[in-house]
C-alpha cells in the first residue's frame, strides 16, 4: 500500500513489471487466507457441537433402561406406608439419586437417605450397600409418611435426572458357538494310596446374640415393629435365621431388611443378600408392619440360628408343670 501511495501507477514506479505482478496478486492472496481461515474454524464448531450432541445422547441413554415402580402397601388413614423397586435392566452403574414430588411429610425412611427437602419436592440418595445396581438388579426402600390433605404421594419421579419410565430394547440373540472338538480317550492313571483322615476339630461353641423388641409407631390397629440383633460374642455370625412366635390375632403385612416366612402365628425371618454376616459387637436392625385384633404383644418363644434367645433380655417364661394327680379316696 506505500507504493500505491506513492506512486500514482506503475509507469512511475522504478519497477513497472514488479508493481503490476503485486496490484495483480495482493488482493487474491489475502482473500484466499481469509477464506480458509474461515473454513477452520467452521469445521471446530461443527465438531464441538456433535460431540456435544452425542455426550448429550449417551449420558441420557444409559439412564434410559432403569425403572422405578412405587405403591403404598399399608394405610391407616393418619399416615400410609411405600414401597419403592428400583429395577436396571440396563448395564450396571453406581451411585443413583431419585427426586419426586410428595404432598406427604416423610417421617421415617429405609433403604435410602434424604439429601434434600423443599416444598413438595424431595432428593433422595443411596445408602453406602446399595449403590451398586447390576444388570437385572434391584433396590427396595421404603418409607412411612403423614398425608396433608391433598393427592400426590409419589409424582414427578426422575433418577439421575432421567424420567422414571424408561425402557429399553431386547439384547440381540447371541451368535450361536462352533461345536467342541471331542476330548481324547483318557489315559488311566494309578490310584494313589489313601491318606488317612485327621481327627476331626471339636465345633466351636455357636455365637451369642442379644435381641430386642420396641413398637415405634402404635395406632390402635396395627404398628411399625423393630428388632435388632447384637452379636454379643468375639466371633462373627455368618448367615442367621431368626424365629418367634406372634399373638395369633396379628398379621405381619411387610417385613424390610430380612426375608418373612410365615406359617400362622409362627414367624421365620432370614437374613438378606447384604446383612448376612454380623461380626463380633455388631448389630443389625429388621423391621415390619403388623395388623392385630387385641392388645399389642412381646413376641415369644425366641429362637436364633436354633438357640433359644431372649427379647428385651427377658427369657420366654418356663411352662407351667401339670399338678400331681389327686389319689381316689378309698
Amino acid at each position: 500500500m506505500i507504493g500505491k501511495d506513492r506512486y500514482a501507477s506503475c509507469s512511475s514506479f522504478p519497477y513497472p513489471a514488479r508493481c503490476e505482478r503485486s496490484r495483480n496478486t495482493y488482493p487474491q492472496s489475502r482473500s484466499s487466507f481469509y477464506l480458509r481461515s474461515v473454513r477452520i474454524l467452521l469445521t471446530c464448531l461443527v465438531a464441538l457441537m456433535g460431540a456435544s450432541l452425542i455426550s448429550a445422547a449417551l449420558a441420557e441413554d444409559s439412564f434410559a433402561t432403569i425403572k422405578v415402580e412405587h405403591k403404598v402397601v399399608a394405610d391407616w388413614g393418619s399416615g400410609y406406608q411405600s414401597e419403592v423397586v428400583i429395577t436396571n435392566d440396563g448395564d450396571p452403574f453406581s451411585n443413583w439419586v431419585l427426586e419426586f414430588d410428595s404432598t406427604s411429610l416423610i417421617d421415617l425412611i429405609w433403604g435410602a437417605d434424604i439429601v434434600e427437602h423443599t416444598g413438595t419436592h424431595y432428593v433422595i440418595k443411596n445408602k453406602s450397600w446399595n449403590s451398586d445396581i447390576t444388570h437385572g438388579g434391584t433396590v427396595t426402600l421404603g418409607f412411612i409418611a403423614s398425608p396433608t390433605g391433598a393427592d400426590g404421594h409419589f409424582e414427578n419421579c426422575k433418577i439421575n435426572g432421567v424420567a422414571c419410565d424408561g425402557s429399553s430394547a431386547p439384547p440381540p440373540d447371541p451368535e450361536p458357538e462352533p461345536d467342541p472338538a471331542p476330548d481324547p480317550d483318557p489315559v488311566p492313571e494309578p490310584e494313589p494310596d489313601p491318606t488317612p483322615e485327621p481327627d476331626p476339630e471339636p465345633d466351636p461353641s455357636p455365637p451369642t446374640v442379644d435381641v430386642s423388641f420396641s413398637a415405634p409407631n402404635d395406632w390402635g390397629t396395627g404398628y411399625t415393629g423393630s428388632m435388632k440383633i447384637t452379636n454379643t460374642s468375639a466371633q462373627s455370625v455368618d448367615g442367621w435365621k431368626l424365629s418367634f412366635d406372634l399373638d395369633p390375632l396379628t398379621t405381619i403385612s411387610n417385613l424390610w431388611n430380612g426375608n418373612l416366612e410365615m406359617d400362622g402365628s409362627h414367624v421365620t425371618v432370614r437374613n438378606a443378600s447384604w446383612n448376612g454376616v454380623i461380626v463380633a459387637g455388631g448389630t443389625i436392625e429388621i423391621g415390619y408392619t403388623a395388623t392385630f385384633g387385641g392388645f399389642l404383644l412381646t413376641p415369644a418363644n425366641c429362637r436364633f440360628n436354633g438357640t433359644s434367645c431372649t427379647f428385651n433380655g427377658v427369657p420366654d417364661p418356663e411352662p407351667t408343670p401339670d399338678p400331681d394327680p389327686v389319689p381316689d379316696p378309698d
